[in-house]
């Protein structure tokens, strides 16, 4: 059985998280050991749910390739599992173009991406995943990021993952920019609400008087 077939394979009780976490595994493993993939995700090998890592990884050197590249698998391994979640090429099998560049790159698209990630059986923590990965260009394994949020708490602590990278960091300078330019202009308008309170007062008194 190959990898899209596996996802929507229904006699298992493997929840389809697990299944993407499991692909996640065999491509941090891949890449680890300094190899690429050589073909779609799609067309593994899955034994004893289990993956093969030999159906996708290629032993050759190749210096064209690069970080770039590893990120890209980490991509295509995320617009899979979008695909999965609506259930994209369930009986029909996944078209190529779930995996192509373009449709990659329309995910960028946050109104397009929540068109997707609108769907209540997509863990809240994996909905976060791909924001991550597709807005804030955060790009890690799933595994990674799962971990870190459990190590920080969960959503709570989000915003310390949006440090990762140079758009993150431009992300959260710019929300702290808002913050502190919002706390200057709330000065003044303290200062003149206490202002006329106390000429209100004043008058009060002097009428009172």
């Amino acid at each position: 059985m190959n990898y899209g077939d596996y996802l929507f394979d229904q006699e298992d009780e493997i929840s389809l998280t697990d299944k993407l976490l499991l692909m996640d595994r065999a491509l941090m493993q891949v890449h680890h050991d300094g190899k690429f993939v050589s073909s779609s995700l799609l067309d593994a090998y899955i034994i004893d749910d289990k993956i093969d890592p030999a159906s996708i990884e290629r032993d050759v050197f190749d210096p064209e390739k690069n970080d770039k590249d590893y990120a890209q698998d980490i991509m295509e391994l995320a617009a899979i599992g979008i695909c999965a979640y609506n259930h994209f090429g369930e009986s029909e099998g996944f078209p190529k173009y779930f995996t192509s560049p373009e449709f990659i790159a329309s995910l960028t698209d946050i109104n397009q991406l929540e068109m997707y990630l609108n769907r209540s059986d997509i863990p809240e923590e994996v909905k976060d995943y791909y924001r991550s990965v597709f807005t804030l260009f955060d790009i890690k394994y799933m595994t990674s990021y799962l971990e870190e949020q459990q190590k920080n708490g969960g959503k709570g602590n989000a915003r310390v993952l949006t440090y990762s990278t140079p758009e993150g960091r431009a992300f959260a300078n710019n929300q702290e920019q808002n913050a502190a330019f919002a706390s200057i202009i709330s000065i003044p308008a303290v200062l003149a609400i206490v202002y006329i309170i106390s000429m209100l007062v004043i008058i009060v008194v002097k009428v009172l008087k």
